[in-house]
């Protein structure tokens, strides 16, 4: 017993360490920024590391307040930190300040003259002036609740505990909680980040909680919450298979929803410019866009199109207000639809397959981060707690090495210019297929109830 303790301490120890390098590297960019990536990702293998080793060793509860006292101290200077790779929390301070003055955030962009009064000094820092908001209604709600920073992180870090708290009733074996507490990703984009996904993944572990405790009303309207924080979750309704569950969503949607709803159309934000454009750290859509483009090659879409005939159909494909289309908007839509039609596949067989909500919600998440032509790092924190309650344990790859995709930031914070090289998405993304062909994911491992430990294999 005793040595399982010190076993535990000393990777606690390592990743403590290697997670506090990676923050205090932060305060250098764009210098620093190489070096802060080697610690990132040497963090994220010795947490996977941990999370082969602790849970096989003898448990005690020493072990287990070794492995809370570690979480603690993982988040403390992340908590004391400014963001540092994404600026997302000064559009959630913005459209906070937007809506406690009394206006709609979904009606007008940050660069609107009506709203060059509430401009401050950190105004220029806040992403895509031009666009609308693109952020659900709770998520809305949540940011007009949030005056200040530090008032955001600690929302931020209550939902971070409410998702430990979850999975710590939740787990068969409390010592696989290290996926999620002791997670150099967690810590990074959520203490240090402060994304605002924390929150709907603690809506979304409490409904899949909630599901296997029989209370079906309930888990729907979570479901729906974790939805008006970001879209996806949505699809764990499909495997609830329940009229309770999606009577008490739609009924949590139309209220999330009212504060906002005289901006009509508008409340779906930016949401078309990201479907359509956004790009970046892109695994198999990279070869579906390539494949894309050598098929546009070959049609009269060569060169660029008039469609003064069909200007709607133009429109609808490039999102611009013209009636001319290029090859590389071509490309694109196509290859983003076979994205698309690949994620509902996906989700289309593990319904087919009665999949449990849980094994729905990892099938979905899982196939959007395989297939988004867009996968930020963040993304990947939504399978963890899937991963610790009997998901695949392939995402712990994917988490490992996702910080890669920040390989660009020092080039786009002296150049602004942002390209993903070859070998990080290389790594990243091959990798975390080997992971998952290996494990045989998704045909195997099939999620009966939510928490349970996977079966070891002989």
């Amino acid at each position: 017993m005793k040595r399982a303790l010190v076993l535990t301490a000393l990777a606690g120890l390592a990743v403590v360490a290697l997670t506090w390098a990676a923050i205090a590297t932060t305060r250098g960019w764009p210098a620093t920024v190489p070096r802060h990536l080697l610690y990132y990702v040497a963090a994220g293998l010795a947490w996977a590391a941990a999370v082969v080793v602790v849970p096989r060793l003898t448990a005690s509860r020493a072990q287990l307040f070794c492995i809370v006292a570690v979480a603690v101290a993982l988040r403390v200077p992340a908590w004391l930190a400014p963001p540092a790779h994404s600026d997302d929390v000064y559009r959630y301070l913005w459209d906070g300040q937007v809506q406690r003055s009394g206006v709609n955030p979904y009606r007008l962009a940050p660069d609107a003259p009506e709203l060059q009064r509430l401009r401050g000094d950190s105004w220029s820092r806040i992403n895509n002036r031009n666009l609308p908001t693109i952020y659900p209604p709770l998520a809305q709600l949540a940011f007009a609740a949030s005056p200040s920073l530090p008032a955001w992180k600690l929302v931020v870090a209550l939902a971070d505990l409410a998702v430990a708290l979850l999975l710590w009733i939740t787990l068969s074996d409390r010592r696989r909680i290290i996926i999620w507490l002791w997670s150099p990703l967690v810590v990074l984009e959520l203490a240090l980040n402060a994304h605002v996904d924390a929150l709907g993944i603690a809506l979304l572990v409490a409904a899949l909680v909630a599901w296997e405790r029989g209370r079906r009303a309930l888990a729907g309207g979570l479901v729906a919450a974790a939805a008006a924080v970001k879209l996806l979750p949505i699809v764990a309704l499909a495997g609830m298979r329940s009229r309770r569950a999606v009577l008490a969503a739609i009924a949590v949607a139309v209220v999330v929803a009212l504060p906002y709803a005289a901006a009509g159309p508008r409340m779906a934000g930016s949401l078309g410019e990201y479907g359509r454009r956004w790009r970046t750290n892109d695994g198999a859509f990279a070869l579906l866009y390539a494949g894309a483009e050598r098929i546009v090659a070959h049609t009269r879409f060569a060169g660029r199109y008039e469609m003064a005939e069909s200007p709607r159909l133009a429109r609808f494909i490039s999102g611009r207000d013209r009636d001319q289309l290029f090859p590389d908007e071509l490309a694109n839509f196509l290859a983003r639809a076979a994205a698309g039609v690949l994620f509902l596949v996906a989700v289309g067989w593990a319904f087919a397959r009665r999949a449990a909500p849980s094994r729905m919600a990892e099938i979905a998440i899982g196939a959007f981060v395989l297939f988004t032509p867009a996968l930020h790092p963040w993304y990947v924190l939504w399978l963890l707690p899937l991963t610790a309650a009997g998901g695949s344990w392939a995402w712990l790859v994917l988490a490992a090495l996702a910080p890669l995709g920040y390989r660009p930031l020092d080039s786009w914070l002296t150049r602004q210019i942002w390209q993903d090289p070859w070998w990080t998405r290389a790594l990243e993304h091959g990798l975390t297929l080997l992971a998952l062909t290996v494990d045989r994911w998704p045909t195997s491992g099939i999620i009966v109830k939510f928490g349970e430990s996977p079966p070891r294999r002989s």
